[in-house]
């Protein structure tokens, strides 16, 4: 079954049912659903009581929950207490409250009789209701075996529908179990342990990674995800190498043939390369600001979701969500990078990242130009002058570029010190965009000088010494100047207290002033060494 499809029957059901006009005799019922994947959907349609409704569950399913929502509140309450944990929802007086809480690991997998086991409340404890007829419909998979139902009379209807209606105390604090034991070939529980995505917005071009673990169920030959619809489909693989697929471009269905069949408790890593249609969701570029959808492509859940954004020939200027990690690659590709966890099919669309970025020069197009031009002025450099000035004159520029490209780490070194000086490091606007366009200069400037000091080794092989002092020291301080971002990001997007900051950056500020010292010191003594 397709994500879409079970998300959009969920809201149907949630609001058809909340457009109907409120009876004198309102609903009190539970329906229950499995995924094919092995999520569990709870849908309670429950009178309001005020202005408030609380549903209450055992607290010893907080650790299945997913995610939950009420077409009547956009953000419900989750309150975790000593035997239960409760689902607030916002209400008025005399409408029903229809709340959808989902479950994942809830089914449990017999790999020796080969059967699904199921247990769940009849009903949620809902303080400010009495004692009323509640009815429970639970839906299993249309393939069921049904092996075993309690309690006894929870009627078998529809095949594989139960259904029945109890006598129920909703305002009790004691919870009453219904249990169901089954064999189904369609139910496949799985979970996608890791997810990352690495996109080119510009060339609308993908890689998709995906880490899945099997929760039990039958053996998996292939595996069915769901990508754009349109997308062109360039490459499928596993850890192995390239493996075979069918894929449904109307449906953006992408059928994978797995190498070896997936067993339960067994996981495989999948690798699928494509490009998104220009209508697709998933990028929109308008008015220099790009926004990216990340795409949850299978009905389960992701414990992690990493999305790289990849700027070619474009710099960013400003972004929502913050970025763990920025990248610069010269000479014009910049790499964002951003951490979700917890995905599921409900919260995956609020996880968009929006840029707004200005667009850079590329030299790739004028390249043959250059190059004609690099040839003329090398055979007119030959031509006039003999060769041993020449050489002369190249290592001196060769020495003089190592030191010039250095200062530029001093350049880095001096934002960052003069951040945490004067304490405009907790001013988190600023200190944003200051810190990351030091790393950048660092990281440029680090990798210029390592190759120019190698160049200048061949020169000056009777400064080899120095030469290796200042490459030693070039990358410490590189590292130290690197940590900064590492350091206040934290700090940056609100997950750190400023206190707890504040208290990083005093053993920071030492490890800086040391490495610079060293750094220094074997600049000094390169520059003496080369005059």
């Amino acid at each position: 079954m397709r994500r879409e499809t079970v998300l959009t029957a969920i809201l149907v059901i949630l609001l058809a049912s909340a457009a109907y006009p409120v009876s004198a005799q309102q609903a009190y019922k539970r329906t229950i659903e499995i995924s094919q994947y092995g999520l569990v959907y709870v849908h309670d349609e429950v009178p309001s009581t005020g202005d408030t409704t609380i549903l209450k569950f055992p607290r010893s399913l907080v650790k299945n929950l997913v995610n939950y929502v009420s077409p009547e509140d956009p953000k419900p309450e989750l309150k975790v207490e000593n035997e239960t944990f409760s689902i607030i929802v916002h209400s008025k007086p005399g409408e029903t409250v229809h709340l959808t809480t989902t479950f994942r690991n809830t089914l449990l997998w017999n790999p020796y009789k080969q059967e699904f086991f199921l247990k769940l409340p009849i009903y949620p404890l809902v303080p400010g209701l009495g004692k009323e007829p509640f009815t429970l419909v639970v839906e299993l998979p249309s393939d069921s075996s049904i092996k075993n139902v309690s309690p006894e009379g929870l009627n078998q209807t529809g095949g594989t529908t139960l259904n029945k209606t109890f006598e129920a105390d909703l305002s009790g604090n004691k919870f009453e179990y219904f249990s169901v034991t089954f064999a189904s070939r369609f139910l496949t529980p799985l979970e996608i342990s890791s997810a990352k995505l690495v996109l080119n917005p510009f060339s609308r071009e993908a890689d998709l990674t995906l880490v899945l673990n099997s929760l039990g169920g039958r053996a998996l030959g292939k595996i069915t995800i769901n990508i754009p619809a349109g997308s062109k489909v360039l490459k499928t693989a596993d850890s192995v190498g390239e493996i075979s697929n069918g894929y449904d471009p109307d449906r953006g269905e992408l059928t994978l043939n797995l190498r070896q069949s997936l067993q339960p408790g067994q996981r495989v890593s999948l690798e699928i390369s494509f490009k998104a249609p220009e209508n697709s969701q998933l990028i929109e570029i308008e008015d220099g600001k790009i926004a990216v959808k990340p795409i949850l492509p299978m009905n389960t859940t992701a414990w992690t979701y990493y999305l790289e954004v990849i700027l070619s020939d474009a710099s960013p200027k400003s972004w929502s969500p913050e970025p763990y990690e920025i990248r610069r690659e010269y000479p014009n590709t910049v790499i964002m990078k951003y951490r979700f966890t917890h995905v599921d099919p409900f919260n995956v669309g609020n996880m968009a990242a929006e840029i707004e970025f200005t667009r850079e020069f590329s030299p790739i197009p004028a390249l043959p130009y250059l190059f004609a031009i690099a040839i003329f002025a090398l055979a007119f450099t030959a031509a006039v002058y003999v060769k041993k000035p020449a050489r002369a004159a190249a290592e001196k520029k060769v020495s003089k570029d190592v030191l010039d490209e250095a200062q530029g780490l001093v350049s880095a070194y001096q934002i960052i010190i003069d951040l945490v000086r004067t304490g405009k490091i907790f001013e988190k606007g600023k200190a944003r965009s200051l810190i990351l366009q030091a790393r950048a200069e660092a990281r440029r400037s680090g990798e210029r000088v390592r190759k120019l000091a190698r160049e200048m080794r061949r020169e000056k092989p009777e400064i080899e010494r120095e030469i290796a002092k200042l490459e030693e020291s070039c990358r410490k301080l590189e590292r130290v100047l690197e940590q900064a971002w590492e350091l206040a990001y934290p700090y940056l997007s609100g997950t750190l207290s400023r206190k707890k900051f504040e208290e990083r950056l005093n053993r920071y500020y030492d490890d800086l002033k040391k490495a610079y010292g060293e750094f220094a010191d074997s600049f000094e003594d390169l520059r003496e060494k080369a005059a």
